[in-house]
């Protein structure tokens, strides 16, 4: 079993400067692109959101409920310093700057999670494909929330696999780790209403390894309990003293399900997927493959993306992974959301042939790179194994035996292959590679020499 480290030690300064240099470098030639096309307002809610900030201070009557009741208000408010300067808001530039940042973050994020588990060149994989999606290039050059939404989705990850791996050793840092984790989910929960269910599946989860450890009593866990619960709570306060409705942001005159009614023709079903999960499922999932890869390769990507996760819980589960599943989470969401929670998605390959909420599938883009950095490392290994061995590699040596033989001293030669290898292979022991160890072994024992011979 490989040690755990500290990600933060085992990955360079210089490792990280070019991380933050190469993600740096596609962040800006996007933000140039959307300039020059002038393309950072084509989001009708991009508007929006601008216009909501600016409002706050700039209206007849300035005031805090100027923030709206349907938009959680995190997005708006750090906003608000940069649409101050009248050229940035009717431009739209004002929205790059958090966005940009948030885009930064939850690069170095991915990076971090994955190299977790992963050597560098499977995590710059990963990377790669997280950082240079077209869409979420284009995203962060809006206003629109949700790079901000998937870098607190990716940090929450982190600390959290984190909080689990420091959870029997060190103390100190488990409190700041945990300080951390209720910061951004309190953020998560004041930016998109995902954040509310992720929040609760979050803390719940940490809840019950604290209490199968016995440490349920812990001061500290109480504490922050009480203020992530306090934050939804501050928002039903919002709307009852604002507008007169603790839940007016659910049926309110601009809510999803009044515009729902509004926009429905009557005998048709509001949209695909209404009252129906396997087909809100259906389409979500599609969503997420076309804002991930090509129609073509969507099914592809899906399917590589799922090897690799479930080859990263089977290696890597005793070491946090199964904390990192929650990136998994707006499946479920979402399936529920298009069904039940009036939230219709549309897409240009099915009917009804349009665009509309198709971004939603941005948030399963971190899902995806993780998966793909682990089915990376998968073939990575894979290569490894059966590249040709040097002359003294004892499997070359001939053996008396025939392949139907399996003698005891056979048995003991390829054990001993394999041992020999990794003693002078030590790569093959770092990170996720024990369950690729095991399984040679296993193939070693069982195995007759004629069939070894890649050993």
């Amino acid at each position: 079993m490989p040690k755990k480290s500290n990600p933060a030690q085992s990955i360079s300064r210089a490792e990280w400067l070019i991380v933050v240099a190469s993600c740096a470098a596609a962040s800006i030639t996007a933000i140039l692109w959307s300039w020059q096309h002038g393309a950072m307002l084509n989001y009708g809610d991009a508007v929006a959101h601008l216009h909501i900030a600016r409002r706050v201070f700039d209206a007849h009557q300035p005031r805090l409920t100027e923030l709206g009741s349907v938009w959680l208000p995190l997005p708006h408010v750090l906003l608000i310093p940069f649409v101050q300067i009248y050229s940035w808001w009717a431009s739209g530039f004002a929205g790059v700057i958090p966005s940009a940042l948030a885009y930064l973050a939850a690069c170095a994020g991915i990076y971090r999670l994955v190299r977790h588990w992963l050597a560098a060149a499977p995590s710059a994989l990963a990377l790669a494909f997280f950082a240079l999606n077209p869409n979420l290039l284009y995203l962060q050059t809006t206003a629109m929330t949700e790079p901000l939404f998937v870098c607190e989705m990716v940090w929450v990850v982190v600390w959290l696999v984190e909080w689990r791996a420091c959870l029997e050793s060190d103390s100190k840092k488990l409190r700041r780790t945990q300080c951390w984790i209720v910061l951004v989910l309190i953020a998560a929960i004041f930016t998109r209403y995902d954040g509310w269910i992720m929040a609760f599946v979050a803390w719940t989860c940490m809840g019950l390894t604290l209490a199968r450890r016995g440490r349920l009593r812990s001061l500290n866990f109480w504490f922050a309990s009480i203020l992530l619960a306090a934050a939804p709570i501050m928002w039903f306060i919002y709307n009852s003293v604002g507008f007169g409705d603790w839940l007016y942001f659910v049926r309110g005159p601009y809510s999803a399900k009044a515009i729902e009614i509004r926009t429905s023709v009557l005998g048709f079903p509001p949209h695909p997927g209404w009252h129906n999960p396997w087909v809100a499922l259906i389409f979500y999932i599609k969503a997420a493959e076309l804002d991930a890869a090509a129609v073509a390769w969507g099914n592809m990507l899906l399917t590589v993306s799922l090897l690799g996760t479930a080859w990263a819980w089977l290696s890597a589960r005793k070491r946090a992974f199964t904390w990192a599943l929650l990136l998994w989470f707006p499946v479920a969401f979402y399936a529920y959301s298009v069904s039940y929670g009036s939230v219709p998605i549309f897409l240009p390959v099915w009917w009804p042939h349009s665009w509309y909420n198709l971004r939603y599938g941005m948030e399963l883009l971190p899902a995806f790179a993780l998966g793909l950095g682990f089915a990376a490392h998968f073939v990575l290994a894979a290569v490894f194994e059966f590249k040709p061995r040097p002359r003294n590699h004892p499997s070359q040596r001939r053996s008396s035996h025939s392949s139907s033989e399996r003698s005891p001293s056979t048995r003991q030669e390829c054990c001993a292959s394999v041992r020999w290898y990794m003693s002078r292979e030590p790569r093959l022991l770092k990170r996720a590679d024990p369950t690729m160890s095991r399984f040679l072994l296993c193939c070693a024992r069982c195995w007759p020499s004629g069939r070894m011979a890649w050993c």
